[in-house]
């Protein structure tokens, strides 16, 4: 499964126009496998990979990021786009409620001068 677009906003915390791509692709059981944001914030541009090594580690542009072992999805704070991934898996009936066990990575880009 794919979830991907492209969208231009602007960013208000920063002021900035943003244009971002994105893609999350996801395996048979709607665990992501891997993911990328490209475009541009203010002047700086972005590109950032997000990949699940055959081990379950996470790579973001190449190196393990060690504090999210064990994590199953990609939520891409500045969408929505990516919150049904984790709904369809876990499968939730109409009135049921599930614990929200997140850990986060930031990939923080600033806008140049």
């Amino acid at each position: 499964m794919r979830v991907g677009v492209s969208t231009a906003r602007r960013v208000p915390a920063r002021g900035a126009p943003a244009r971002l791509a994105y893609e999350v692709v996801c395996d048979t059981e709607g665990r992501t496998s891997e993911g990328s944001v490209t475009g541009c914030l203010g002047a700086r541009s972005v590109e950032l990979r997000v990949a699940r090594a055959p081990r379950g580690e996470w790579m973001l542009n190449g190196k393990a990021v060690s504090n999210l072992a064990g994590c199953v999805d990609l939520d891409l704070g500045f969408t929505p786009a990516t919150n049904p991934l984790q709904l369809r898996r876990i499968g939730l009936e109409v009135g049921e409620a599930a614990a929200d066990r997140r850990r986060t990575a930031r990939a923080e880009s600033r806008p140049g001068p």
